[in-house]
């Protein structure tokens, strides 16, 4: 349950110190605010980003270290991940396609 809410907590901090990054995706710079934003936002986001940590409260287990070192290393791989490809979309975004991302 840690390891869950560890990466919510890193989740939230890069939302805080990237705000202006989210500010211009997709769905609040062209998809406005609607219903379905919206119903997103207050009833299936709540829902979905708390159901890993509710069913590990209702079903607690423990797990080796290794198996832990594992889930962070993918965790962390996945965000890395997550955070570069964003990062060159904005890049492109930025610079109307003139710039190069691979280095």
């Amino acid at each position: 349950m840690w390891l869950v809410l560890l990466f919510h907590g890193i989740y939230v901090i890069d939302l805080f110190y990237n705000e202006d990054w989210y500010l211009r995706t997709i769905d609040i710079a062209h998809d406005h605010f609607g219903w379905y934003f919206a119903y997103g936002d207050s009833v299936f986001l709540p829902f979905m980003y708390t159901l890993q940590s509710h069913f590990l409260l209702r079903n607690p287990i423990q797990l080796s270290n290794i198996h832990v070192l594992l889930i962070l290393f993918v965790a962390s791989l996945g965000y890395w991940v997550f955070r570069t490809t964003n990062n060159q979309r904005d890049l492109v975004r930025k610079t109307k396609g003139d710039c190069k991302i691979w280095y």
